[in-house]
């Protein structure tokens, strides 16, 4: 029954993480309809059946789902996307400490499930394709190599 207890928590963690990437891709927008975002990613979230099913049974689905939405919130930070490096030194490190927490989310996802690092090749897809031109290679080689050096430092140190 604790652990029963301590999944439902960790989904319920897990639908408020779904808001918080919600708002972040409306960031754009007014506030009347971030609020809007937010309340439906909310209740979509929570009324989903397949996590509802995870959650009721002891399974690894649950903590994966969470490492997965907690590391997609992460990529998905503004220092993560806006690294510049001639200008603002803080932002560059902030950039690269948000790249470094990413990659440490999703090797502690590999811990839990070993389909995790997909999800490292998926953000290295987008960055690659944000960030193609040859002014942004810095940018995507501190990327790049961060995410994928505490990914493999995760999959070698897992027993």
């Amino acid at each position: 029954m604790p652990v029963l207890i301590a999944q439902a928590l960790v989904d319920l963690a897990t639908c408020v993480l779904t808001a918080f990437v919600a708002v972040r891709l409306a960031s754009g927008a007014n506030r009347r309809v971030v609020t809007c975002v937010w309340v439906g990613a909310l209740w979509l979230a929570v009324l989903c059946p397949f996590t509802a099913n995870y959650t009721s049974a002891i399974l690894t689905e649950t903590l994966a789902t969470f490492l997965t939405t907690l590391a997609v919130l992460i990529f998905l930070l503004p220092p993560a996307m806006e690294i510049e490096f001639l200008n603002k030194k803080r932002q560059a490190f902030l950039g690269a400490l948000t790249w470094f927490l990413g990659g440490i989310v999703v090797g502690l996802g590999t811990l839990v499930r070993p389909e995790a690092p997909l999800l490292i090749a998926a953000v290295l897809l987008v960055l690659w394709v944000r960030w193609h031109r040859r002014a942004n290679w810095r940018k995507l080689a501190v990327a790049t190599l961060w995410m994928l050096a505490v990914v493999t430092a995760g999959a070698v140190g897992s027993p």
